[in-house]
């Protein structure tokens, strides 16, 4: 599996992929600290991307705004918010 994990809090999104990764041995993490450099580089690598972990408080952008723009360009891939400590997943459809 491929995962990204983006949140604006730096200590927190490396702790938070290196966790992920520890649990998914077998699958890779790649882990942003920006929304912006994600939309970025999502293009490239959407065709392998199974979820995004995604702070929805982020610093400059909005991440259910980001969330839905994603959702609209790559439908494949699940969103899971992360808001702190406390995980919601939301999967759309």
């Amino acid at each position: 599996m491929y995962f990204i994990v983006c949140d604006d809090n730096k200590d927190f999104a490396d702790y938070f992929g290196k966790q992920l990764s520890e649990t998914e041995p077998d699958s890779i993490v790649k882990v942003f600290h920006s929304a912006k450099r994600l939309l970025f580089n999502l293009p490239e690598l959407s065709g392998y991307v199974d979820a995004i972990f995604l702070d929805i408080n982020l610093e400059n952008m909005n991440g259910i705004d980001v969330a839905v723009d994603i959702q609209h360009r790559y439908p494949n891939i699940s969103i899971v918010y992360i808001v702190r400590r406390m995980l919601c997943l939301l999967h759309f459809l």
